[in-house]
């Protein structure tokens, strides 16, 4: 019996020997062993739901985009873009008229180049003899600068520009802008550019035509000389 109990007592020494020799390491250690555990089991956790994610996405990337291969824009849609926007701007009401080559008269109205040059209309804008004919309903602006020039100074001479404005409902001209200057100088050779705009609601077939008080001191210069509207968007 005493042999048993020893032995017993021998295995039960064996047994806890692995804890006492636990026991008897350095809190330091203990701690180290605590943390790697837990820094392996937070890596584990990562890793266990990045890795699906990181899986899906390159098996996406593959489904979608063969290897070699980049998303591009279809040629032609960027084309069609362009193409839109060219158009756009053209469709839009607007128009510049310019100096003429000839005679700047016909009557009481000024005469404008319209197809030469700076020269245009475009969106439905139509010019005959003199006259701007709006296309459709809307808010213009219209401008107008005229340059004066001349060898001789004329002694308190009273430069003036009209742009007048009729309708199919109307027929009588109605002033929309004007612009006045009073030459006043002693030299020989003078020169002076009157320039006004504004924005009016105008109609379609409407025509806007303009008036100099002086055409003969009128410069022959486009971009000395020019007249139009545009419609404002919307």
């Amino acid at each position: 019996m005493e042999e048993d109990r020893w032995g017993f007592e021998g295995e039960e020494a064996v047994l806890q020997s692995p804890n006492t020799s636990l026991q008897l390491l350095p809190p330091n250690a203990t701690r180290n062993r605590r943390r790697a555990k837990l820094l392996a089991l937070v890596l584990l956790l990562v890793l266990a739901g990045v890795l699906p994610l990181l899986i899906t996405v390159l098996l996406g990337s593959q489904r979608h985009a063969p290897p070699g291969s980049q998303p591009t824009t279809p040629p032609d849609l960027s084309v069609n873009k362009l193409e839109t926007s060219r158009h756009q701007n053209l469709d839009n009401p607007a128009a510049m008229l310019t100096a003429p080559v000839g005679n700047n008269t016909n009557g009481p109205y000024l005469q404008w180049a319209h197809d030469i040059g700076n020269a245009y209309c475009h969106g439905g804008f139509s010019y005959s003899n003199g006259d701007l004919v709006v296309p459709r309903d809307g808010l213009y602006s219209v401008y107008l600068q005229i340059t004066y020039s001349g060898s001789v100074c004329p002694f308190h001479k009273k430069l003036m520009n009209k742009v007048l404005h009729s309708s199919e409902e109307y027929n009588n001209d109605m002033t929309l802008l004007s612009s006045i200057h009073t030459m006043s100088c002693s030299e020989d050779v003078w020169s002076k550019s009157l320039y006004t705009a504004g924005f009016f609601f105008l109609k379609a077939k409407d025509k806007l035509r303009v008036m100099s008080s002086h055409p003969e001191y009128i410069t022959k210069k486009e971009y000395e000389v020019f007249f139009g509207a545009v419609l404002f968007p919307h």
